[in-house]
């Protein structure tokens, strides 16, 4: 009977007897004894009082190592702060480093570039176009990249149109990587020249 006077909450638990003796008598002492009444109750019960309940996070949760690792900024999070929006920009800026062939040649032929610019003294009007191509050029492969993760996701298995859809992104580089040539020879044509008339 002392066991079930206990579970209706009639009786107090030995555990909850020492806990509700130990409370030292303040003017808050009969609170303090209600409170822990019900918590070792709901201890009893199996509930979890509410303040101890977590609540359900918003973020979405880590994949398994094992399976595809997405870039840090994955899943359905807005940023909060503005510093945790550019985290998520860098995060797709390594992402694509790291998966994109191209992009790592864009990088190499990109300090290249401006390696030569700067030997060859250009003007600020020359560096202006010289910047905009690059930032052309590099936003480019950066689309390509997300419409192709775009495309795996709606179409993981081959389909016409998921393929028409990769063929046009990548047609878009080759596009603006023809065009970075041409503004290139444009840009280092005529000063490589004079430089080749002084040197004879």
């Amino acid at each position: 009977m002392e066991h079930v006077a206990q579970r209706m909450g009639k009786a107090p638990a030995p555990k909850e007897a020492r806990l509700v003796r130990d409370i030292p008598k303040t003017r808050h002492a009969e609170r303090m004894r209600r409170v822990v009444r019900a918590v070792c109750l709901e201890r009893d019960r199996g509930i979890s009082p509410p303040w101890r309940t977590r609540r359900p996070s918003t973020r979405s949760a880590r994949p398994d190592k094992t399976t595809a690792r997405p870039y840090r900024g994955a899943g359905l999070v807005r940023a909060r702060t503005l510093w945790e929006s550019f985290g998520f920009a860098f995060a797709g800026l390594r992402y694509a480093w790291r998966t994109q062939r191209n992009l790592r040649i864009h990088g190499a032929i990109t300090a290249l570039v401006i390696a030569l610019a700067g030997l060859l003294g250009f003007d600020p009007l020359r560096w202006a176009v010289l910047l905009l191509t690059i930032a052309m050029v590099w936003t480019a492969e950066l689309l390509n990249t997300a419409l192709e993760a775009v495309v795996d996701l709606i179409s993981p298995t081959f389909h016409p149109m998921a393929r028409i859809a990769k063929d046009v992104s990548a047609g878009m580089v080759l596009l603006c990587a023809i065009a970075a040539v041409l503004i290139g020879l444009a840009l280092f044509g005529p000063p490589l020249w004079a430089l080749s008339a002084r040197l004879r």
